[in-house]
């Protein structure tokens, strides 16, 4: 029989059954942020009395930590509650007494649950609005009123209370999808993570087939477009917080749940799923799921692609087990559903061969260029992330071809299981509004020489290239200095021939007018260089840091750049050497391996010797011990550094030779006889090493 409060208002009848529940939501809220704040921001006038930068220090305490959590468990714990919550307003749909008691209340179904819901954002929401006004009170008590970022807190809470909800519309969907407490639990964590994990792990595999697919390329769409990562980036970011996603699966959630719970059948209580057609497609789905992340552990743990494929079958085998034993509550009839795991490994194994193959052409891509708007380069080998943007048609055009080189290189590669390399170039294809990414290997020497001369003969590359790497934004900028030429030159000796210390903090002392004119002189000289000087050697590194001012007034970031500096660089080379800055430029720019004591040897060798990278010992073609002083310095001007192999330098226009220098002081010290010694036999052995250099020389037995 009904109850007066049932009939007026059940509603009040709803809450005050559920007060409870209210009232743990405010107690777990509170302490990790209204009882912390409190904590906090007391504390914070006693800190400030040994604060350098009171104001910073208040901003980002009063505005980032007042909350003792990192965003992983404050998400966690804020989705976990209003999940919870839903579970306990909808208890009923766990037990068939209760669901027959609900059913016999003149209630329509669609009108009990819109109550529900009513309730769960009264004792949800309103508990955590509280917990915020609280956590805004203790700032103002503490007289720290001034120190509040809006728009920064403003969003920060309006995902915090979204991730609430997220979390309670993903209840009530489990809930109403199941008919079992654990159940309910296991389908909201299928239901949250299974898109998003598929995505990530079907990204990583791909990585390992296309060669021109960026590593982070599904994880930064999965941030984009996910609701569960762009709600919690909503708490790490919030000023970049992208609520559409979210919103989106809140009202879908909360759509497909009010039509499920107005054709559910009471006596589904007490069932694995409430729906009985849902089996076979959870199945299905959740075999597709297995397959990719046992495939995923196997290829990460054996490094091949068998033991991907061995696990892309236990994977989906597993998990048709397991989910058959799920429903059936034993194992009775555990193959009754075969053809349903054929079909979730057929579908990985097609994946998966489409991804092997490139069906859908991604290697091949290559947009038009009456369609380009710009096509950005980012060099991510390169220690300063070095960006370049083309933007006039003609630069457009020649990049395109670059980049076609690039391509054409990286689909040469026959198709089969690698592992995808973190260097080379990231190029971004700006085609109206829409951003096209792909990644291609080191440079094509040979290839692309002619085309890279022509876009550093561009406008738009010394535009760009200042733009990116100028450090004139920067706050309290500090200037760093290295050669390029293996340390060849000691500090000491520095000082002795030059008058100066190329020590990497040596322009630190520099006044602040100082280091501002050698900026300026350097600028001058990007200015002024020609194609064919930007691909010599560099004989210096200009190192910049310092901070630049962020879109809050303390999230300053660090910057640090390394800018080349070359021998026609005479302004900036005269700023730091005077009147011996000449000298400097014919010593760094090979002069070292012309005086007495050095010897240099260039190699030619077969392209086939040269890519196998295993080999300890590489027969040359050619080699040739070098006297001829210009000779001599045309091959170091235009060689380029290239540490970690057997070689000292080599040739960009021709990658099958280099060039090695040896010191005969060096060589003396190892027990090796200048008498009887023939310098274009040294180059045979990787045992040594000279100045951060593989020195080839065997050691003599008695050292």
């Amino acid at each position: 029989m009904q109850t007066k409060i049932q009939k007026q208002n059940p509603l009040g009848f709803l809450l005050k059954r559920n007060l409870f529940l209210g009232l743990l939501n405010f107690l777990v809220m509170f302490f990790p942020m209204a009882f912390f704040g409190f904590v906090t921001m007391a504390r914070l006038k006693s800190d400030l009395t040994y604060i350098t930068d009171p104001a910073t220090y208040l901003l980002r305490a009063v505005n980032t930590e007042g909350i003792p959590f990192n965003a992983e468990i404050m998400s966690i714990l804020y989705g976990a509650l209003g999940f919870l919550s839903a579970m306990v307003l909808f208890h009923h749909l766990f037990s068939r007494k209760s669901a027959m008691l609900e059913a016999s209340l003149p209630l329509t179904r669609q009108k009990a649950f819109v109550l529900r819901l009513l309730c769960g954002g009264v004792l949800l929401l309103l508990p955590l609005l509280l917990n915020i006004l609280l956590y805004f009170v203790s700032i103002v008590i503490n007289g720290f009123w001034s120190y509040i970022l809006p728009q920064l807190l403003v969003p920060k809470f309006a995902a915090l209370f979204m991730i609430t909800l997220y979390g309670f519309a993903l209840g009530v969907l489990s809930t109403t999808l199941t008919g079992q407490f654990w159940s309910s639990l296991l389908a909201g964590a299928t239901i949250a993570l299974s898109l998003e994990g598929l995505a990530l792990i079907t990204g990583e595999i791909a990585t390992h087939y296309l060669r021109t697919l960026p590593r982070e390329t599904i994880l930064s769409a999965t941030k984009l477009y996910s609701p569960v990562m762009t709600l919690y980036k909503g708490w790490v970011s919030p000023m970049t917080f992208r609520w559409l996603p979210g919103l989106l699966a809140i009202l879908v959630f909360l759509a497909l749940s009010f039509w499920l719970y107005s054709i559910r059948k009471t006596e589904a209580a007490e069932k694995v799923l409430a729906f009985e057609p849902l089996k076979g497609i959870m199945e299905g789905v959740l075999g597709v799921v297995g397959a990719a992340l046992l495939g995923f552990l196997f290829m990460s743990v054996f490094g091949s692609e068998t033991g991907l494929l061995v696990g892309l079958i236990l994977g989906a085998a597993a998990v048709f087990v397991l989910c058959r034993v799920i429903f059936n509550l034993g194992f009775s009839k555990l193959l009754a559903h075969w053809p349903i795991a054929l079909a979730s490994l057929l579908i990985a194994l097609t994946a998966w061969g489409c991804i092997r193959q490139d069906v859908f052409g991604y290697d091949r891509y290559l947009p038009s260029a009456e369609a380009l708007t710009s096509v950005t380069i980012h060099n991510a080998s390169e220690a300063d992330s070095q960006t370049i943007s083309f933007s006039s048609p003609n630069a457009v055009v020649t990049a395109l071809g670059w980049t076609q080189i690039m391509r054409d290189a990286s689909t040469s590669i026959a198709h089969g299981f690698s592992y995808a390399g973190s260097g080379g170039h990231l190029v971004e294809y700006q085609i109206g509004n829409q951003t096209v990414t792909r990644s291609y290997p080191e440079d094509v020497k040979a290839a692309s020489y002619p085309t890279i001369l022509r876009l550093l003969e561009t406008e738009d590359f010394k535009t760009s290239y200042q733009s990116t790497a100028t450090s004139t934004a920067l706050i309290e900028p500090s200037l760093g200095i290295s050669t390029n030429f293996r340390n060849v030159l000691s500090d000491k000796e520095a000082i002795e021939r030059f008058g100066i210390s190329l020590s990497y903090s040596a322009f630190n002392r520099q006044s602040e007018q100082k280091q501002k004119a050698l900026l300026d002189a350097y600028w001058q000289d990007v200015a002024d260089r020609t194609a064919e000087q930007w691909q010599t050697k560099s004989i210096l590194t200009l190192n910049v840091s310092g901070s630049t001012p962020g879109t809050l007034p303390y999230q300053e970031s660090y910057v640090y750049r390394q800018l080349p500096i070359y021998a026609c660089d005479t302004r900036f080379l005269t700023a730091v050497f005077g009147d011996k800055a000449q000298a400097f430029i014919d010593y760094a720019s090979g002069g070292y391996a012309l005086e007495d004591g050095v010897k240099v040897v260039y190699q030619t060798y077969d392209e086939e010797t040269v890519s196998d990278y295993s080999a300890r010992e590489r027969i040359p073609l050619t080699s040739e011990l070098i006297t001829d002083p210009q000779q001599i310095r045309e091959l170091l001007q235009n060689a380029s550094d290239q540490p970690g192999s057997s070689c000292y330098y080599y040739q960009p226009t021709d990658p099958n030779s280099n060039i090695f220098i040896f010191w005969d002081q060096d060589l003396l010290e190892w027990g090796v006889s200048l008498a009887t010694i023939d310098y274009t036999t040294l180059p045979q052995s990787e045992q040594h090493t000279y100045r951060s250099v593989l020195y080839p020389v065997d050691t003599p037995a008695d050292n």
